[in-house]
């Protein structure tokens, strides 16, 4: 009975924590999640379908592992506009409360 309690706090709390890093509620991070975060500013992932510019360039990694893309990095301003290729699909991510 013990172990089985422990065992749902132990889920339950990694359901918390993926849940709290990128609004997904599941035990594994998504490469392409709603919500990650660049550069301590949040992204949120977009339904619109821009496409990665050709001078777009490797930034980071998301969480989950995605390849995050970006075309005014470095800059003076966060980019409103980074992309996250995951091996299948590239995403949109809008920057959240503006620059």
């Amino acid at each position: 009975m013990a172990l089985a309690l422990l065992l749902a706090v132990g889920l339950l709390g990694r359901l918390w924590y993926v849940h709290d890093r990128t609004w997904d509620w599941s035990l594994t991070i998504s490469a392409t999640p709603p919500k990650i975060q660049f550069a301590d500013r949040t992204y949120l992932r977009s339904t619109a379908d821009i496409t990665v510019p050709v001078g777009a360039v490797d930034v980071g990694r998301s969480l989950g592992g995605g390849v995050i893309l970006s075309d005014q990095w470095p800059a003076p301003h966060m980019p409103g506009v980074i992309w996250v290729r995951d091996g299948v699909r590239t995403a949109t991510y809008a920057l959240s409360g503006g620059p």
